[in-house]
């Protein structure tokens, strides 16, 4: 198997309540367009899914080629910000925002792509990772019947496997790499008991197979009545509302069998799994510098200007 043929894709199906826009560097050879699309999928589920083009195809170092040709994604990505409708429309011209226009009907539409992760450092100066919806094609939903939902359909590399609990229950915890043009490692999670039982039959830490599951985020709301009691009976306390986010990718079921990934060029072998393991910790040293040059530079240019200031 080739490292090309191995499956990261996400497929968002629901109603497009938000659209943002952010057009950069309009007339310039980096000119870009950003879309932020929030896709409502249930009565409390919804999710957001980021776009990105630059208007031309550029090189490695984001240089624009001799090509006059408009990249096609860049094209479909217009098409999305110009025409589609969602309720409510939010469009900025190098980060100078525009009125909102709030809109009366939302489209119909059907999103692919696949898992990206975002990395960044917090306020704290701790490092951060979050896993995102990375779209590539967004387009009307055809047949108004389909099913809303959000699924994800990978080739994962099992890491680690244990059981945990939080305030969503008992669940099987799965840490596993997802390879593309790029690698990551995410997190999974099993709930259900029979999936959890087939799955732990089927596989172990340190193998790899193709699973599919939904993504899920949503909130609940749940109401929950006041049982306290004196000793003149049970407390006329007011009922207290209790908001639980939940989000998370769930497998729900996968292969038969473990792949083999015996051969050393096995685009998932063990010793290629130890060259991912490597990038992804450089890439995390590499958010971790630039913040720190970053705190080092406002650093130095605060204390520039106190030394300038008269005193």
């Amino acid at each position: 198997m080739k490292r090309e043929q191995l499956k990261n894709n996400i497929v968002i199906v629901g109603e497009l309540t938000e659209k943002k826009i952010v057009r950069s560097n309009v007339g310039k050879p980096n000119e870009s367009i950003s879309l932020t699309l929030t896709v409502k999928t249930g009565e409390y589920e919804e999710h957001t899914i980021s776009f990105f083009s630059y208007k031309y195809n550029m090189n490695e170092n984001r240089e624009r080629l001799t090509s006059n040709t408009v990249s096609k994604l860049f094209l479909g990505y217009e098409t999305v910000a110009n025409e589609f409708k969602a309720y409510l429309t939010v469009n900025i011209v190098d980060k100078k925002e525009q009125p909102k226009i709030v809109g009366e009907e939302a489209e119909l539409v059907e999103i692919t792509g696949n898992l990206r992760m975002n990395r960044y450092v917090n306020k704290e100066g701790k490092l951060v990772e979050l896993p995102q919806l990375n779209g590539r094609f967004c387009s009307r939903l055809k047949n108004t019947d389909s099913k809303f939902g959000a699924s994800w359909d990978c080739h994962i590399f099992l890491r680690e496997i244990m059981d945990k609990e939080d305030v969503t229950g008992e669940y099987t915890l799965i840490k596993g790499v997802v390879v593309d043009y790029t690698e990551e490692e995410y997190e999974f999670r099993i709930y259900n008991d029979k999936i959890k039982k087939v799955f732990n039959e089927k596989f172990s830490e340190k193998e790899a197979a193709n699973f599919m599951g939904k993504i899920v985020n949503r909130v609940e709301v749940v109401e929950e009545q006041s049982d306290e009691e004196d000793e003149w009976g049970v407390l006329d306390v007011p009922v207290r509302k209790v908001t639980t986010h939940r989000r998370y990718f769930e497998l729900v079921r996968g292969d038969s069998k473990p792949m083999d990934i015996e051969d050393e060029d096995h685009p998932l072998s063990i010793e290629n799994i130890r060259k991912y393991r490597n990038n992804i910790k450089e890439k995390q040293n590499a958010t971790m510098k630039k913040y720190e040059e970053a705190q080092s530079k406002a650093s130095f240019s605060s204390v520039a200007d106190d030394e300038e200031v008269p005193f």
